[in-house]
């Protein structure tokens, strides 16, 4: 009932839109002018012929039609001369109705000539809400009722012809509605096929920047893997037959000096060449199980350690507190071979006499500090040449993977200290810009 009520509420009460239904639609305009040339000028015709007018009548007949069609053209924007009467648009038909009463009262022709004010009528239906159509099709019935007592004195003989203009002028108030109405859908499809044009379009576009996204995605990830395959090979292969190589030169310097520490090193280089073949296979296996786990690693830390000293010569010492850590597999893993690569850069290039391990448990993080006694280094220099070595490259990339943050304080004669924070939990510590490796030049800052 509701619903109802509201259709009939629009129906009365709101006009039609303008941008859509416009008097200025071609199929308008001709058919108003053809229905009202019939109405002026078989009238006028008739009139002619029976004799019933002077040259005066006719002169001012023609008169009256000439303005009556400037205006109608001029309410389709025919005739820029006229822009009042789209201003004024009941002015415009109030001009019509004065216009058609003094046809109908110079020609007296009660069956064609009321066809001027029914034209009129429906420009109405087109501007104005249903409410306000009536009293001007009212008034139009009223002015031709003026115009026949104004022409023959009397309205005798018209009440007939009047019923079936009323009648008429009803039937094109419902048609003109039903034209606005198939006018207005016809426009609403329109809006709603554009709009569904509009959304292909953006549904294409998005399907092209999700393929090309989906193409820079396999990109990035094939490059990802690449230098995680990279960083195993270095971390793994590079740093045994590193490793190896040390071992099997010593062995060949001191062979004739010390045979019997010659042979350790080389059953060492043996060992190192197993434990490198070992790696080599877990790579392959893609290190689809880690080697460790958040829970062990401070164990695999002091083993690591041990096989440094007994590698290289070099005291490592381990030390751990706190409770045991509870880092993702993942996690775990890269800080791990972090290790390995600070213990490895240390061999080979700190001459160091002793290094330390140490990780501490804190209720948010876990850090881990490798500090060494060696020569040290010139931070910003190491920055500058960074993309020649491996090394710190390859450390700063794990720290990245670890979601950590690294620093990296030394100075020359001074040793150097690498310290790695992994959070714990919810915690999150973010890199340095572009997780780059944060170096400072004084030790213990």
């Amino acid at each position: 009932m509701h619903q109802r009520l509201a259709g009939w509420r629009e129906l009365l009460f709101t006009p039609p839109d303008r941008t859509i239904v416009t008097a200025d639609d071609n199929n308008t305009i001709w058919s108003g002018v053809f229905a009202a040339g019939m109405g002026c000028a078989v009238p006028a015709f008739i009139a002619w012929r029976s004799g019933r007018w002077t040259a005066l009548d006719a002169l001012g007949y023609a008169g009256l039609v000439a303005v009556y069609f400037a205006l109608f053209l001029a309410s389709g924007e025919r005739i820029r001369a006229f822009g009042w009467t789209r201003r004024q648009p009941l002015l415009l038909l109030a001009c019509f109705g004065v216009l058609g009463c003094a046809m109908f009262a110079l020609s007296g022709d009660g069956f064609l000539q009321p066809i001027v004010l029914i034209v009129p009528l429906g420009y109405a239906v087109q501007i104005f809400p249903l409410i306000a159509v009536f009293p001007i099709a009212v008034g139009y019935l009223a002015l031709l009722m003026l115009g026949a007592w104004l022409g023959q004195g009397s309205l005798d003989g018209l009440i007939w012809t009047l019923t079936g203009h009323a009648a008429l002028m009803g039937f094109i108030v419902a048609f003109g509605r039903l034209s606005v109405a198939q006018a207005t859908a016809r426009h609403r499809a329109d809006q709603l096929a554009l709009t569904l044009a509009n959304e292909r379009d953006e549904l294409a576009r998005l399907a092209k920047e999700n393929a090309e996204l989906y193409a820079q995605a396999r990109l990035s990830a094939t490059l990802a893997e690449r230098n995680r395959l990279a960083r195993e090979l270095h971390d793994t292969i590079a740093q045994g037959l590193t490793a190896i190589t040390m071992q099997l030169e010593a062995a060949q310097r001191g062979w004739e000096r010390d045979p019997a520490r010659a042979h350790g090193r080389v059953v060492r280089a043996h060992e190192l060449a197993r434990e490198t073949l070992g790696d080599v296979r877990r790579s392959v296996w893609d290190l689809a199980a880690p080697l460790v786990h958040g829970d062990t690693l401070h164990t695999a830390l002091a083993e690591q350690a041990a096989r440094f000293t007994a590698s290289t010569a070099i005291v490592a010492a381990y030390h751990h507190d706190g409770p045991e850590a509870t880092l993702p597999s993942a996690a775990a893993m890269q800080v791990l071979r972090i290790v390995q690569e600070a213990l490895h850069n240390v061999a080979k290039h700190a001459q160091a006499t002793a290094v330390e391990v140490r990780s501490t448990t804190q209720p948010d993080r876990l850090v881990v500090a490798v500090s060494d006694n060696g020569v040290g280094f010139d931070p910003s220099a190491v920055v500058a040449t960074a993309t020649s070595g491996f090394g710190l490259r390859s450390i700063a990339e794990r720290a990245n993977l670890a979601q950590a943050t690294l620093r990296i304080e030394s100075a020359p004669g001074a040793g150097t200290t690498i310290t790695l924070c992994v959070a714990q939990g919810d915690g999150d510590y973010s890199l340095s810009p572009n997780g780059s490796p944060l170096m400072r030049g004084d030790v213990g800052n």
